[in-house]
């Protein structure tokens, strides 16, 4: 049996202004458009509720040195099947092309499959010349269904929010 619930995942890339490879400045902000791809797995965890297993590929696109930023997202979701109202949980790693890192945690809710996906994120580290980084990011994301096969949900979303 298939459901007719489709995962909202968790999309959390953000841009950082960025000259030459140099971390971004205390208190930037962060504005971008984000394109994923989310593949799921499902099993029904009771009377009319289903948990996603979510696998997110993520890439942004933008100006210059955040052109072709790339992401993977690893989430849970709970999912009521009748209304689409949805939670998910899960952790994110931003690679640049100098293979630095950017980890984040987020979580996200809809109220229902059609509505817009939002909730915070919260940047929770990185390596190289993100060492240190931490901030506050809110995001949204809409579903483009219907996907190009069964089990791929791709979706666009923006994330805006503070570098500390």
């Amino acid at each position: 049996m298939h459901s007719k619930i489709i995962p909202t995942s968790v999309a959390v890339v953000f841009g950082l202004t960025l000259l030459h490879g140099t971390a971004p400045a205390d208190g930037a902000e962060v504005d971008v458009i984000v394109t994923d791809v989310t593949t799921a797995e499902s099993m029904q965890i009771g009377e009319g509720e289903t948990l996603f297993s979510l696998d997110q590929i993520l890439v942004l696109t933008g100006e210059g040195l955040l052109n072709n930023l790339t992401g993977r997202c690893l989430a849970l979701e709970e999912v009521e099947d009748e209304t689409g109202a949805s939670e998910s949980n899960g952790f994110c790693t931003y690679n640049d092309s100098d293979d630095d890192k950017i980890f984040t945690e987020v979580r996200l809710k809809r109220d229902s499959l059609t509505d817009e996906a939002s909730g915070p994120a919260k940047i929770t580290g990185g390596t190289g010349k993100y060492e240190g980084i931490s901030g506050r990011l809110t995001q949204t994301r809409l579903l483009l269904l219907p996907g190009p096969k069964e089990g791929v949900f791709p979706g666009v979303g923006r994330i805006t929010g503070t570098i500390n």
